[in-house]
């Protein structure tokens, strides 16, 4: 959502509709953000990282890059609180472990102001122990099982909150 001034490119803003244009059509797009708007040069709040998110909804809402020129169903997935910091991570990350601890409720807002699907990934998941920001491969693949789980209906998939 924000431009990084230490990584050139990286604002997912400026490609999103773009990359929705070129996967048209959609059924679901799965926004899973949020963790590293924690980085401390940016100094973000909980609540303006999941304004921000919400601003990426709102325009895949806004998009014909769903079925017959329709916008495509929206998951909004709140990311897993960080645990604990790592040596490695500290300095990038001061005082994110508070914040986002903060996420899922704020996401949660988010998603029923948008009127568009909730998922709380840190009731199937939490990051790794070893980097504190990243999943290892057994959380993407508990992950996986859940979101597929979810998106397993796409006409029951209805855009309304739920957890």
């Amino acid at each position: 959502m924000w431009d990084d001034p230490q990584k050139r490119g990286r604002n997912g803003r400026r490609t999103l509709m773009p990359i929705l244009r070129h996967y048209t059509p959609l059924d679901v797009v799965v926004i899973v953000l949020g963790t590293n708007d924690l980085k401390s040069r940016f100094n973000l709040s909980a609540a303006a990282i999941a304004d921000g998110a919400g601003r990426l909804c709102e325009d895949i809402q806004r998009s014909n890059s769903g079925r017959a020129g329709n916008p495509p169903k929206v998951l909004l997935v709140a990311p897993p609180p960080i645990i604990q910091l790592t040596s490695a991570c500290r300095d990038d990350f001061n005082g994110a472990v508070e914040k986002s601890k903060l996420l899922s409720t704020y996401f949660a807002d988010i998603a029923a102001n948008c009127r568009i699907q909730f998922l709380d990934a840190a009731k199937s998941i939490s990051a790794s122990w070893q980097d504190s920001i990243h999943w290892d491969a057994t959380a993407h693949q508990a992950f996986g099982r859940v979101v597929a789980k979810r998106l397993n209906d796409f006409d029951t998939f209805a855009n309304i909150p739920t957890n």
